[in-house]
């Protein structure tokens, strides 16, 4: 066959790294490498770096520095997908992410958090967890669902799992976002208890999506939450 025809190929992505995986044929090895994904029919294919090595990671966003508000693109939208052909993340005040919102609620039942000083694959510090139930297409890492109704949506139990084998007792909501008042609405979000707090030392771990000072969407942002 023609290499375009190789599922992964910018004329055949797939769903997620998971899926290339699951439909290559026993015995076949498959590498770390890049890969063309295709979240949905109505999002463009992006290449991306996939950890095969571990299973199948598709990797959807990274963070450099401080980078402003990204409350409307982070996760949801195709930005700076060029930064995303390698995992390690280099620190200039720079992102970049894929639309993962239709991979997260339809096709991936788990999320990590990784340290990205790897050039090949997931780094040598990570956290992971299960995604929560309930989430849609229309309210997952929706950040302008507003603060009172993340507040007011159940806070679940998750366990949180880490690179040192650490496990914790943490909390999450069906929007995927921290609820606290004055920690800016990050996500990816797991939380301390089922206010939303964090607390040093402990494995349950958010992105900060919202610049210190501002306001947003009934958040504000007191430099904590991430």
């Amino acid at each position: 066959n023609d290499d375009g025809d190789r599922l992964g190929h910018e004329r055949n992505p797939d769903n997620s790294c998971k899926e290339i995986i699951a439909a290559c044929h026993e015995g076949v090895s498959i590498e770390n490498s890049l890969y063309w994904i295709k979240t949905s029919q109505d999002v463009a294919a992006a290449e991306t770096y996939c950890d095969m090595t571990h299973g199948g990671w598709t990797l959807v966003g990274k963070i450099g520095g401080s980078v402003g508000n990204i409350y409307d693109t982070w996760l949801v939208a195709n930005h700076n997908v060029e930064s995303l052909k390698t995992p390690r993340v280099h620190g200039n005040n720079q992102y970049g992410s894929i639309n993962a919102r239709p991979l997260a609620v339809k096709f991936a039942s788990q999320i990590m958090l990784s340290s990205g000083e790897n050039d090949d694959g997931i780094g040598s510090r990570w956290v992971s967890w299960t995604l929560p139930d309930g989430r849609d297409m229309d309210t997952f890492w929706k950040h302008s669902v507003g603060q009172s109704a993340v507040m007011a949506s159940s806070q679940d139990p998750v366990t949180v799992t880490s690179w040192n084998d650490q496990t914790h007792d943490c909390y999450q909501n069906r929007y995927g976002i921290m609820p606290l008042p004055q920690h800016g609405g990050s996500y990816p979000s797991v939380t301390f208890n089922t206010l939303g707090n964090t607390n040093v030392g402990d494995i349950c771990m958010a992105v900060g999506v919202q610049t210190t000072g501002t306001n947003a969407h009934g958040w504000s942002q007191n430099g904590h939450g991430y």
